[in-house]
């Protein structure tokens, strides 16, 4: 019951907060950015490149809590695995912005979408449940760095003026 009223409170301190932010500059809309935005290849492939990675890690989390009880986990354990892969996040998201100096958005989205793709492989191969708190720890680099890199290499391939939208297409895909 604590969390239905704390969650009201700190709503209120955001809405609050928000109210103290600057307003920003609004500019003319150029719809000539909306159309080479719909029609720009990359920007078209690399959404529905997010749309099937978000596809398969809802897929993921949906049913990973019935996979680990089927392996014989518990709930106890299910809830581990999860605050093991939220803890994983923390160092990708700290040094997410010297990974992007050094090797590049495409890079490490390339990064995530292997890890991405070790991870499955290995929840599907793994003998019992003992082994979902290690496969766990690369969510970090699956989810984080994923998210981590999109956003730069969105804001690379988007026509000035046009972030938010696209910002706005990265969040409906994943």
């Amino acid at each position: 019951n604590a969390i239905f009223l704390c969650y009201p409170i700190m709503m209120g301190i955001g809405a609050f907060a928000a109210t103290e932010l600057p307003a920003p500059t609004l500019v003319p809309a150029d719809w000539s950015g909306l159309r080479n935005m719909l029609t720009d290849r990359r920007l078209v492939s690399f959404l529905l490149t997010l749309l099937l990675v978000g596809a398969s890690y809802s897929i993921l989390n949906n049913y990973f809590i019935l996979y680990v009880r089927q392996l014989g986990g518990s709930a106890e354990l299910f809830g581990l695995s999860v605050a093991v892969a939220g803890v994983s996040e923390l160092p990708v998201f700290f040094f997410s912005a010297w990974f992007l100096r050094r090797y590049g958005a495409p890079t490490l989205l390339i990064i995530a979408f292997a890890c991405f793709a070790l991870r499955a492989f290995a929840y599907a191969a793994m003998p019992s449940s003992a082994w979902v708190i290690p496969v766990q720890l690369l969510h970090g680099l699956t989810f984080s760095a994923m998210w981590a890199a999109s956003v730069p290499y969105l804001r690379q391939i988007t026509p000035p003026g046009w972030g938010a939208t696209a910002q706005s297409m990265l969040g409906a895909v994943l």
